[in-house]
């Protein structure tokens, strides 16, 4: 099969001015791709000490892009919620919060939908659990600062029902804006932020929100606490271990050629590390600009925790079949040192999006990359970056 139609839009992707001068590579570890978009919060503006109707009105025209409730009195009362302590145990309700946790999964998923075209409905359930569970939803209402908003409690909140009044309050804020305008207002002004909100998030703090949502966190909570522990006996043992340095009869000179035998070991680790690394062989040896993606690392997350550890070419197939799409190929785009322990290749996964299969002139389009010591490593990675790249698209496959 001639490819020379793949060669030239590697040569357009290199000259493109947006990518030109990019030094984003594919990492060997496929599970880091990603990086996060942050968004630039709004200068904050001080809460005042007593809210006010006027207050809440104009809270929610400048968070959510302008909107303005038709009937004021839905909105106070949204942000109202009632909190009843009896016998130990604390009842929190909000007025049409029954009607707001009925519609938001079903405006979430249509959001999702048009936000991601080329997603079906094996991600989109795991997205909507996620985004739908209870930290995220509280989380997102603190993140935009509008708990500040929630009409003062009459009943002393225990600290860990905190995030269920956060729920049931953005709850019904839904339900009255579902009342008062319809779907519409939810899905273009309310929804986009969920994901402004976990565009924000470092990978370390997407982990452990991730973490939360599950119902097995339990669980993993008592793994993370023995980890501590474990780490903690680690920190002591290190610490006895350094006294018994401090207490020993070595002179300083000795303790001084020692730490500088430590340094200079460390470094030598670190820096073999660095030269066996994929990305640096690739950075310094193969000559070839990979197009930058801006994919957050939560949208990644997701994606392969639902597929686990399920063939991505498959994946990405069943994905174009779905679409009425011809089915992918891979092309070695590069490689070096075959056969050696310095081996490396670069593949990109294609498919022809021609109208007809019989055409005479075939347009390529290229869905993602890979690299890897192996072919079999290489095409592995370039058919995961190409199901992350095809589902993140806004456009749906053409």
């Amino acid at each position: 099969m001639n490819f020379n139609v793949i060669k030239q839009s590697l040569n357009f992707i290199s000259k493109n001015s947006s990518i030109r001068n990019s030094n984003v590579f594919l990492l060997e570890h496929i599970r880091n791709y990603g990086t996060n978009t942050i968004v630039q919060p709004k200068p904050k503006k001080d809460i005042p000490n007593v809210i006010t109707n006027k207050d809440l009105v104009q809270m929610v025209k400048e968070t959510f892009s302008g909107l303005e409730f038709k009937r004021n009195d839905l909105l106070s009362k949204s942000f109202s919620p009632s909190v009843i302590v009896s016998e130990n145990k604390t009842y929190i309700t909000a007025e049409n919060s029954n009607i707001g946790f009925k519609v938001f999964q079903l405006i979430l998923s249509r959001y999702l939908f048009e936000r991601f075209p080329n997603m079906s409905d094996l991600y989109l359930i795991n997205f909507v659990k996620f985004i739908s569970s209870s930290v995220v939803i509280s989380n997102t209402l603190q993140h935009f600062r509008l708990h500040h908003y929630i009409k003062k409690l009459e009943s002393r909140l225990p600290t860990f029902k905190y995030q269920k009044l956060y729920k049931m309050t953005f709850m019904s804020f839904i339900g009255s804006l579902y009342i008062d305008q319809g779907e519409n207002e939810i899905k273009e002004k309310i929804m986009p932020l969920f994901l402004q909100y976990l565009n924000t998030l470092s990978p370390d703090e997407f982990k452990e929100i991730y973490k939360l949502s599950k119902p097995y966190y339990i669980t993993e909570q008592d793994q993370y606490k023995q980890n501590q522990e474990e780490q903690q006996q680690q920190q002591q043992q290190q610490q006895q271990q350094q006294e018994e340095i401090n207490n020993s009869s070595i002179s300083n000179n000795n303790l001084k050629i020692i730490n500088q035998t430590l340094e200079s070991q460390k470094s030598f680790r670190i820096e073999q590390v660095e030269q066996k690394h994929l990305y640096y062989q690739f950075k310094n040896q193969i000559d070839v600009v990979v197009p930058e993606h801006s994919i957050p690392s939560w949208f990644s997350t997701l994606i392969l925790e639902t597929t686990q550890d399920i063939d991505h070419f498959g994946r990405i197939q069943t994905l174009l079949f779905q679409h009425s799409k011809n089915p992918s190929n891979f092309h070695l785009i590069k490689e070096l040192g075959r056969g050696t322990s310095k081996s490396l290749y670069l593949h990109a996964l294609y498919y022809d999006s021609s109208p007809e299969k019989d055409s005479t002139e075939k347009n390529y389009k290229i869905l993602g990359y890979g690299f890897g010591k192996t072919l079999h490593q290489s095409k592995k990675n370039a058919a995961t970056d190409a199901l992350l790249r095809t589902l993140y698209d806004e456009n749906k496959l053409i």
